[in-house]
């Protein structure tokens, strides 16, 4: 069984044995299930190319080969004389196309919550600000 796989144009999953070819794909081809930013959040959905299942026992099936990830685009973090946007506690993995779309969809979702959530905690935070302002007055 190979480790690199390509993708068909129909998103069937296969493997390619020769490096080169594997890599000279990589660098061209269209890898991106989805993505699509909910405020702050980056959710990224990828093809990416090697299989990512190492519990040995699994390997008869099809390789864990696509990956959704949840990005924050709020918290900009520097390591390495480098800037990034730290991954959201979200990380996900599938075998299929149409798994990883599924998967893509329920991390948008899952954003759009997230999104909610922040929202909220901002504003009750300003309403418990001008809350303390008014006692302080007050007093």
């Amino acid at each position: 069984m190979s480790d690199q796989y390509i993708l068909t144009e129909d998103h069937r999953v296969v493997p390619e044995r020769d490096l080169f070819t594997w890599a000279r794909w990589m660098e061209k081809a269209e890898r991106r299930v989805g993505y699509d930013m909910i405020g702050p959040f980056r959710v990224s959905t990828v093809f990416l190319g090697l299989d990512h299942d190492f519990v040995p026992s699994n390997h008869a099936r099809e390789p864990l080969i696509f990956e959704t990830m949840i990005f924050d685009h709020s918290r900009e973090e520097h390591a390495f004389g480098r800037s990034y946007h730290a991954a959201f506690d979200f990380q996900r993995r599938y075998r299929t196309w149409d798994a990883a779309k599924s998967g893509h969809d329920y991390a948008v979702k899952l954003a759009k919550r997230m999104l909610r959530w922040t929202e909220f905690r901002e504003a009750r935070k300003k309403r418990e600000v001008g809350e303390l302002k008014n006692l302080l007055e007050k007093s």
